[in-house]
């Protein structure tokens, strides 16, 4: 149990020393291999409760939550904005580009 908490500790501190610079899909991996580490966890503490050091331990990894949370918030505020930005430069565009038929005649007069 003690050798998980020092494993969730370490990548949870490693990935809080980057966070700023980290991309969402480093976020998704860092999440991801965390949720595996804390699925070790549940099981074990199901067995063997923690004793108070290690409580201490998951209270001190805790504490960066919401720091990861706010980083998360940030990209996907990010990858909204991205999202509405595209959708107007599309609308932009297909205001612009003029709809017909490509079989159409065109018929012209002579006067």
């Amino acid at each position: 149990m003690d050798e998980l908490l020092v494993q969730l500790d370490q990548i949870t501190r490693s990935v809080s020393s980057s966070l700023n610079q980290m991309s969402s899909d480093e976020l998704v991996a860092f999440v991801e291999q965390r949720q595996l580490i804390v699925d070790q966890i549940v099981v074990n503490a199901s067995r063997i409760s923690l004793n108070h050091s290690q409580q201490e331990k998951l209270g001190s990894i805790l504490e960066f939550d919401q720091m990861i949370r706010q980083r998360m918030e940030q990209l996907k505020l990010e990858a909204s904005d991205w999202l509405m930005q595209r959708d107007q430069a599309k609308q932009q565009r297909s205001a612009y580009e003029t709809s017909y038929a490509s079989d159409s005649i065109l018929m012209d007069r002579r006067n």
